[in-house]
């Protein structure tokens, strides 16, 4: 009798990572990803108040594939992680272009996005995809990340897509092991801002792409 197929292992889409430092750094790899000024941590219930009405926080980018509006609030003052970023946008407009590529697998995908900062990219997939995404970051970043997905709860919930949230401090084992390896497609855009982020990223995908091996 042929031997069962071994299970796939999720496609990373994971572009322009750095060379590998050639010393470890002292540095914390998590709070590096603070701005130099912005040394203190917020937590979401002292993020301002949504106000969409002609604020500037608020971006609206449109999906052509399902002539709908994505609306997502950045907070440049908080930290890196609450910019939007041109590979972002990049992303978003690929995975538009190729909706009915990914839609042809005939069953819902699972998505795990690295890095999600304000969301855009994940919520894109879940509404372009109708896809079961797991948007991840640092545990500052969540509020806003909650945020963003719940403004865009109805377009997510139209095409059928699903967004989870859930703290990754990459090289976590516990938060890892709280994600799940289950998925098919592994996103990221911009994810490193650092050199000495490269090894625990590498430490994380290893853990979701082949097992920690």
């Amino acid at each position: 009798a042929a031997a069962a197929p071994s299970p796939a292992r999720p496609l990373s889409l994971l572009p322009f990572l750095p060379q590998r430092p050639t010393a470890a750094s002292a540095l914390n790899p998590f709070t590096a990803l603070l701005l130099e000024d912005d040394a203190v941590c917020h937590n979401s219930d002292q993020l301002p108040a949504p106000n969409t009405a002609g604020d500037p926080h608020f971006q609206r980018h449109h999906i052509k594939s399902l002539n709908a509006d994505i609306v997502i609030r950045q907070l440049p003052s908080e930290g890196l992680s609450f910019q939007l970023w041109p590979a972002a946008t990049t992303l978003l407009s690929f995975l538009d272009n190729r909706r009915l590529e990914f839609r042809r697998q005939g069953r819902q995908i699972r998505i795990l996005e690295l890095g999600s900062g304000t969301g855009l990219v994940g919520i894109a997939a879940a509404a372009i995809l109708g896809a079961d995404v797991t948007v991840t970051d640092l545990p500052r970043v969540i509020g806003n990340l909650e945020f963003n997905v719940a403004a865009n709860s109805e377009v997510i919930a139209a095409s059928g897509g699903k967004v989870n949230v859930a703290e990754l401090n990459w090289g976590n084992v516990d938060h890892m092991a709280a994600v799940g390896r289950e998925y098919d497609l592994i996103l990221g855009s911009d994810v490193v801002y650092h050199a000495h982020l490269y090894e625990p990223l590498m430490e994380t995908l290893r853990y979701f792409l082949v097992g920690g091996e």
